[in-house]
């Protein structure tokens, strides 16, 4: 990663003008400076800003160098691939190369550069600290996104799950399940599942897995409702299924003890 060093050079910038105002104030101060001693506040200062300096120089040296490999290396492959375009691209490892610039290091310099620049212009910039993705749900409770598990098979979805033990509330959706409205209460959990099927509903996918030895596709969960009662029309697109069924099941995970903080 750059590290733009925004956050020393705004720090840097403060301390200047923390140096320079006291020196203003110890030059007004009614008496003249007649004692050496009059100036130590002065020499402290500037030694600590000697310092800092140092340590900004150094992070810009450090940037720039970064910045400076990546120019060099961009300059010896461009002279590579326009002399020999298609037997250097041929190599698989020559083309990810290539790829891995244009997604990852330009886009680097790009936030490096406009993070630079913003920062020199707005001294109010907040900086943040970059932590794992899953920090903002379990330490301030905001949500942050949905993450993807790929399954292999339709198996694979409970044994595969991520939750040390697995899944203790399994829930299946389907036009054939209970009712929603006549669910009083569902069990207490830590972990649940919700599964939705496809046009063809969860029984097809039951079917296509050979290695589930179950003849009723309900018999895989603890609950199997029917989330979308009423639903007017012979099948409901997933995308919509999933914020209806979600909105009726919140109440009834509540009351069973869920809490999303």
């Amino acid at each position: 990663m750059l590290d733009t060093g925004g956050w020393m050079d705004l720090r840097l910038g403060t301390l200047v003008r923390a140096v320079v105002l006291t020196a203003a104030a110890l030059c007004c101060n009614s008496e003249t400076f007649t004692a050496v001693t009059h100036f130590k506040p002065l020499i402290e200062l500037e030694h600590d800003l000697g310092q800092r300096l140092q340590a900004y120089i150094a992070a810009e040296e450090r940037q720039l160098a970064k910045l400076k490999q990546l120019s060099e290396e961009v300059q010896k492959w461009t002279r590579l691939t326009r002399d020999d375009f298609e037997s250097h691209l041929g190599h698989p490892t020559n083309a990810f190369r290539l790829v891995r610039r244009f997604t990852s290091d330009w886009r680097e310099v790009e936030s490096a550069v406009t993070t630079a620049h913003a920062e020199q212009k707005d001294s109010s910039t907040a900086f943040g600290t970059v932590v794992s993705p899953s920090e903002p749900r379990t330490v301030a409770g905001i949500y942050w996104g949905y993450q993807v598990r790929y399954a292999r098979h339709f198996g694979a979805v409970f044994s595969e799950s991520p939750h040390k033990g697995g899944y203790d509330l399994t829930i299946g959706t389907s036009e054939r399940g209970k009712s929603i409205d006549d669910v009083d209460n569902l069990p207490g959990f830590k972990h649940a599942l919700v599964v939705f099927g496809g046009v063809q509903g969860l029984e097809f996918s039951l079917e296509s897995d050979e290695s589930l030895h179950v003849d009723d596709v309900s018999q895989l969960f603890d609950c199997w409702l029917n989330t979308c009662p009423v639903q007017g029309s012979r099948t409901i697109r997933t995308e919509e299924a999933i914020l209806i069924s979600l909105a009726a099941l919140r109440p009834k995970l509540s009351d069973s003890g869920w809490n999303p903080s």
